[in-house]
């Protein structure tokens, strides 16, 4: 099931992924090849953060992905 990530569609495999200096949330294919960059949200109030994370999102049928404070929302993508 490929996944919907700010509009950025992820299929199914391995990858890498983190925050990079200015709050974006890169993926990267195991070649270290950038797939796509999208920008992410800090959240200051998220208590006891981890250093990795999911979390029901306010939205229903949505989550977020947390590397420590930050995080980016994901959710299947419709079709799939």
């Amino acid at each position: 099931m490929a996944l919907d990530i700010n509009g950025q569609t992820l299929k199914p495999g391995a990858y890498g992924v983190g925050f990079v200096e200015g709050n974006k949330f890169l993926v990267m294919d195991l070649g270290a090849h950038d797939l796509f960059t999208t920008t992410g949200v800090h959240d200051a109030e998220l208590k006891r953060p981890t250093p990795l994370q999911v979390l029901a999102d306010t939205a229903p049928n949505r989550y977020r992905l947390y590397i420590n404070r930050n995080y980016v929302v994901f959710f299947p993508a419709p079709g799939t």
